[in-house]
């Protein structure tokens, strides 16, 4: 199975070509390349140079032309084709889009910021093209703060299920739910280097040739204030929640999953030195009670 690469001339400069080749070969080396729309004698050496093919008429315009179109559609039916890139600048196009992925097509786009959000989240994936020169994009479609949180949530999630993160397995969680999602977008080289600088409490460990992600084990400071907050209120509470409120208060981005326990009665109980009654208050058990 190969991919196909179709570039739209009137709305992306051929500029970008080389890199934008450079970026899908990383991943493909069986491609074909097409472009449409209106290029001058010098670009259209350099593109030939890079083995793209001119479909149709030169058609000059601000959009894509018809035969761009025309050559999305058809070879959204050919079914030797796995998967369609993109370099576009023209929302419009995305009914044609709409129709490949209907027949099964997975779909990049290669464009800039000027793209709706519809657009963005429509496509597979998106990839803002000014990463590829090396350049942030001016405007990114998911703050980093959201892509931090989605890894917290991803870790979490899993360490409750009993299951390892994996560093491949959280990216591939990430495209998914971030169609444009690249580490380049806000200036990172790896998500080793994202995650680090930005998750104070996240880290790294090798098993075989797999990476991995866990949340640092903090159980010893979390026992020594829930220690300190019950001697502060006479060595009990009358409302576990109060408890776990000032635990959130205090930890950013406390989970009892975390530890492994999806009940919150079930966490404090691994505490031996806390008891539950009343069913929802908490206090320390005699021998543990602070002076």
């Amino acid at each position: 199975m190969k991919r196909i690469l179709i570039y739209d001339c009137n709305t992306v400069d051929t500029v970008y070509a080389p890199l934008v080749c450079r970026e899908i070969m990383m991943q493909a080396d069986r491609i074909d390349r097409l472009e449409c729309g209106y290029v001058s004698k010098a670009s259209k050496e350099e593109l030939q140079k890079l083995g793209f093919r001119l479909m149709g008429a030169e058609e000059r315009g601000s959009r894509a032309g018809c035969t761009f179109i025309t050559e999305l559609v058809a070879h959204a039916f050919d079914r030797q084709i796995e998967g369609i890139d993109i370099v576009t600048d023209d929302d419009t196009i995305l009914p044609a889009i709409v129709k490949a992925q209907e027949q099964g097509k997975d779909i990049r786009v290669f464009g800039s910021n000027v793209h709706s959000e519809a657009f963005i989240r429509r496509c597979n994936r998106f990839c803002y093209i000014d990463i590829l020169q090396g350049y942030e994009p001016e405007q990114c479609l998911t703050p980093l703060s959201e892509i931090i949180s989605d890894v917290y949530r991803i870790i979490i999630e899993e360490r409750a299920s009993g299951i390892c993160t994996e560093l491949a397995g959280l990216i591939h969680k990430l495209t998914k739910l971030h169609t444009e999602f690249d580490t380049r977008n806000y200036g990172y080289t790896s998500m080793e280097e994202l995650i680090l600088k930005n998750g104070k409490d996240i880290q790294f460990y090798k098993d075989g040739e797999r990476y991995y992600l866990e949340m640092i084990d903090d159980r010893e400071n979390v026992e020594r204030f829930i220690t300190a907050y019950l001697s502060e209120q006479n060595n009990k509470i009358e409302d576990m929640q109060e408890l776990f409120d000032a635990l959130s208060e205090e930890f950013e981005r406390f989970d009892t999953r975390n530890y492994g326990y999806t009940s919150d009665i079930a966490f404090l109980l691994s505490f031996p030195k806390l008891e539950i009654y009343n069913n929802k208050g908490v206090k320390l058990k005699q021998s543990f009670k602070l002076k």
